[in-house]
């Protein structure tokens, strides 16, 4: 009776995120475990599999996608906002090849989403 919705968790979010110390050294770690394993290895490996002119937007566009359903969990909203900016930050990643910037912006960008409830 997963949905039940007399059940007291039906429509409840799994996971609430509060800020704590702990909370932003597991985001911070989070965060750049996300962007090293989407960035950094999957988009990179899907791009050098790919052969022709568009293996970098289909790349992007495959790991982006890969990353928003990551996030869906939180809502769809949440999935869709985390796509566009996946998509963005692949651009980025396509362009220079370091996830330094791409992974502080990630951190810098979830703790403004989160804490101003635009998405979670």
């Amino acid at each position: 009776m997963m949905n039940n919705p007399s059940s007291g968790l039906y429509g409840q979010p799994l996971l609430t995120w509060q800020f704590s110390p702990l909370a932003l050294l597991v985001y911070t770690i989070s965060s750049l475990a996300q962007e090293f394993i989407c960035r950094g290895f999957i988009q990179t490996n899907v791009e050098q599999m790919l052969t022709g002119k568009y293996r970098s937007v289909i790349a992007v566009i495959t790991t982006s996608v890969l990353f928003g359903v990551v996030h869906l969990h939180y809502s769809i909203s949440t999935m869709l906002v985390t796509i566009i900016g996946g998509i963005f930050f692949g651009w980025l990643y396509t362009r220079h090849r370091t996830l330094v910037g791409i992974s502080i912006a990630h951190y810098i960008l979830g703790i403004l989403l989160f804490n101003l409830g635009i998405i979670g």
